[in-house]
């Protein structure tokens, strides 16, 4: 039996009770889960639970009557919370999400083809040495599982038998992944998050139902016309229709665009350097990479579409047809498009969840986002975050100023650097706004001034004058984040406020650690801030970067606002030290559905070619 540490008698806690649920998941559907059985174990005193939720009868009543002094454990909590959920049980108090510290532990390793690596509960127990069950047994018994009842009376017994097998893992895991578990108050936050994961899948994002059907069921006739339309508006001379009328994109017909807009000499190209940088023997093709996360260096499509907006369409139809070669999301009966969250997939432990998700695709999908009757919407976001999170960071007193001061703090740099008036505002001189803008950001993840004037087209002397002008206005900040990179170089890794961590090797690169430090401290702020939200009754449908998208009733949405905004004020003030965040909001009432600005040109068009009735020529086969 497990003697309770110190830590966790001093938070009241008096029990730890390790929990594993078993349900048939509608992965790729949008659905609920069916919830089909439930094991638990007292580590303390041996208590166990068994609970088979059968077909077509009222879903049972929690076995736990008091959980407000229990540590609950478990390995990818948030499927445990779905349980709950669908049970309209209420979820526990205290948390430790074995999943989430093993992915702390193994950050940023990969596997042998060199991709991240996800562990597993067998391959957890197998890392510390301890029996479990073989992976053919499981598989064997998910596929009975997920078959679905009526069970008989003996399998049932075998599935929770096989249940409660998961259970004695997690109570022979514990001890083993204890002594790695430092800080409690930390490990139980992350624990907390994960009651906010379930709550995002178990809403999901509310969507135009009769649209996207439309959009589904036409989308070889959308997918063709897309580049039609926006070859007969801009006159690219890109996509360009085969025998079978089928519009393709043109290698040839890109090169002679980029000359034609006399772009040759700053676009990247595919070369043997791998940078660009080859001069004029270069015999590789201009770069089209336009990742949704990455390096400035990675988004080459979209730094080349700001630098001459011309593009803009083009980058966004190429996305388009790239990422979507169906339009089948996963949108359940009741509306809602639902995908798992994947928590802690990001080295900086955000959630990068997967195919299907709605703020994962170009940004004119967004507007098919609408509440359902009576309800409303809000995207509620932090204000210039990466900024104020170096700042505070940083303790650059110009840098807190600027945020903490009512003023655009981009435009006020320019501003500092006399490049615009001191009565200047976004309108009036958005162009500077948007150099100095691009510049910072490139600069805090360590881009060079030639680096900037390729991907922005200017001077490589108004590229360094720049570049001089942001350290001379925060001198405090550039001398923090160098030491923290020589710091994180001399103790072997990089933390954020909340205990994220990064192994840093010799091979890690520079420009992660500059990045890392407002990158998870930003990732910490919204965990935390989501937890509060949960606390607080919001009902969160999305998470995005720094932002949340949350949905209320018409008439109280803006108390929610208010609400989803205090919460980010509390989060940022403690990973931060008492250095307070700012939260915008945009509230979509029904029937209003949300606008992307980004993507709202090309969602116009999709909208024509929907409304179009003939078929477009060689549109079957295109499908």
């Amino acid at each position: 039996m497990l003697t309770l540490p110190a830590d966790f008698r001093s938070l009241g806690i008096k029990d730890v009770v390790g929990i594993d649920a078993e349900f048939i998941s509608r992965d790729g559907k949008g659905e609920h889960i069916t919830p089909v059985c439930l094991c638990a174990k007292s580590l303390v005193n041996g208590k166990e639970w068994r609970v088979f939720n059968k077909m077509n009868t009222s879903a049972p009543i929690c076995p736990f009557a008091d959980d407000s002094r229990t540590l609950f454990l478990s390995f990818a909590a948030p499927a445990e919370w779905s349980y709950y959920l669908s049970c309209g049980w209420e979820l526990p108090k205290f948390i430790i999400d074995l999943y989430a510290e093993e992915m702390l532990l193994t950050n940023t390793l990969k596997d042998e083809k060199g991709k991240r690596k996800y562990p597993s509960l067998l391959a957890t127990m197998a890392k510390y040495g301890l029996d479990a069950i073989t992976a053919a047994e499981k598989h064997e018994m998910r596929d009975l599982v997920l078959r679905g009842g009526p069970y008989t009376e003996t399998e049932q017994v075998d599935i929770l038998d096989y249940c409660m097998s998961d259970v004695v893992a997690l109570e022979n895991l514990f001890p083993a992944m204890l002594p790695s578990i430092t800080n409690l108050p930390q490990a139980l936050c992350r624990g907390s998050y994960t009651k906010a994961i379930a709550w995002l899948e178990f809403n999901g994002v509310p969507v135009d139902v009769p649209t996207y059907r439309e959009l589904r069921d036409k989308w070889s006739v959308v997918k063709n016309g897309l580049a039609t339309e926006v070859e007969r508006e801009n006159g690219y001379g890109v996509y360009i229709p085969n025998k079978k009328g089928v519009m393709g994109w043109n290698r040839r017909g890109f090169e002679s665009l980029v000359s034609r807009l006399e772009m040759q000499d700053i676009w990247p190209k595919t070369c043997k350097c791998k940078k660009g940088k080859c001069g004029d023997d270069c015999k590789g093709t201009f770069v089209t990479a336009d990742p949704d996360r990455g390096s400035d260096d990675k988004r080459v499509f979209k730094e080349m579409a700001q630098l001459c907006p011309y593009l803009e369409p083009l980058r966004q139809t190429r996305k388009t047809l790239t990422n979507l070669r169906t339009f089948d999301l996963p949108v359940g009966a009741d509306g809602r498009c639902r995908v798992n969250p994947r928590p802690w997939a990001s080295i900086t432990g955000r959630n990068l969840p997967g195919k299907g998700y709605i703020f994962g695709l170009p940004h004119w999908a967004r507007n098919l986002i609408k509440p359902p009757e009576g309800r409303a919407l809000a995207y509620v976001d932090l204000v210039s975050a990466e900024f104020g999170i170096a700042g505070a960071l940083s303790g650059d007193k110009e840098m807190l100023a600027a945020y903490r001061a009512n003023e655009d703090v981009y435009l006020r740099l320019a501003k500092m650097a006399g490049v615009v008036p001191a009565d200047a505002t976004k309108q009036t001189h958005r162009e500077e706004r948007a150099l100095y803008k691009t510049c910072l950001l490139a600069k805090m993840y360590g881009q060079t001034p030639y680096s900037f004037a390729r991907n922005v087209g200017c001077s490589i002397q108004l590229a360094k004058v720049i570049h001089l002008n942001l350290e001379k206005a925060y001198p405090s900040y550039w001398n923090w984040i160098d030491r923290e990179r020589i710091k994180a170089g001399i103790n072997r890794e990089m933390s954020s406020p909340s205990g994220w961590k990064i192994p840093v090797t010799p091979d890690t690169k520079d420009n992660l650690l500059l990045d890392y430090p407002m990158q998870a401290a930003c990732a910490d702020i919204l965990r935390l801030a989501a937890v509060y939200m949960i606390d607080e009754g919001i009902a969160l449908c999305a998470t995005i970067h720094d932002a949340v998208l949350i949905e209320g009733s018409a008439q109280e949405i803006e108390l929610d606002v208010e609400t989803v905004q205090d919460c980010w004020r509390r989060a940022s003030s403690v990973v931060l030290d008492g250095f307070e965040l700012k939260g915008d909001a945009k509230i979509i009432r029904y029937p209003e559905t949300y606008t992307s600005k980004e993507g709202e040109n090309m969602y116009d068009i999709v909208k024509r070619l929907l409304a179009k009735t003939f078929i477009c020529p060689g549109a079957e086969a295109a499908a």
